[in-house]
């Protein structure tokens, strides 16, 4: 019998299924409060709203997009990566800005991408919990395709 996965369900899969295994799921996610009606937390990450991530990203912070990539290609904040976790410490050094999101407050992507960040000893973490959505809503600066 096939199974197949939709929404939110394929790309926690997607995000478990990219995460080495040097890092402990239940170390990560225990960073994780929260859920998808009251909003995620993420110990140890600083959250900003679509004000503070715009700052951010006229100072040239590296954005991260949890997201799928086909997710990422429709539409992206201007500048964004799209993050597969296993790439990770190729993207970034510990000690650079990162703002992680996905899309948005009901979407665990970005969070569970900040805590994994977190136990590989990053430091200045941004939790963008709005994501997308608040992003656009702003009517900041987006693109499309790669």
């Amino acid at each position: 019998m096939r199974h197949i996965l939709t929404g939110a369900a394929a790309l926690l899969l997607l995000v478990f299924a990219f995460a080495p295994a040097s890092v402990a799921q239940s170390e990560w996610r225990a960073l994780i409060t929260g859920d998808a009606v009251a909003g995620y937390g993420v110990e140890g990450a600083t959250l900003i709203d679509a004000a503070e991530a715009q700052a951010l990203h006229a100072r040239g912070v590296k954005f991260l997009d949890a997201r799928s990539y086909g997710r990422w290609e429709q539409g992206h904040i201007a500048g964004a990566i799209s993050l597969r976790l296993d790439q990770l410490e190729e993207l970034a050094g510990r000690q650079e800005e990162l703002v992680f999101y996905c899309g948005g407050t009901d979407c665990k992507l970005s969070a569970n991408a900040c805590a994994y960040a977190l136990t590989l000893g990053y430091e200045n973490v941004y939790y963008f919990a709005g994501g997308y959505p608040a992003w656009t809503a702003a009517d900041y600066a987006v693109e499309t395709g790669s």
